[in-house]
């Protein structure tokens, strides 16, 4: 569906704007869980990347989607 480079980009674009140094999941913490919550909950991995796509193309000012507060 979407290109590795499309979800690694999504990702760095999303590093750059939300600080997830502290998020933690499945004991991990950083960017490594968050990329492991982004791995096991494919429908917030897809909202991140339409949101990153939308807004690097000028479509719409999309917000990204909210972390959940207790993973």
């Amino acid at each position: 569906m979407f290109q590795s480079h499309t979800a690694i980009a999504a990702l760095d674009h999303y590093y750059m704007i939300h600080n997830v140094m502290n998020f933690r999941y499945k004991g991990r913490r950083g960017q490594h869980a968050f990329e492991l919550y982004c791995v096991d909950n494919d429908e917030f991995f897809l909202e991140l990347m339409c949101a990153y796509l939308d807004n690097i193309n000028n479509v719409a000012m999309t917000p990204y989607p909210e972390l959940p507060q207790q993973v």
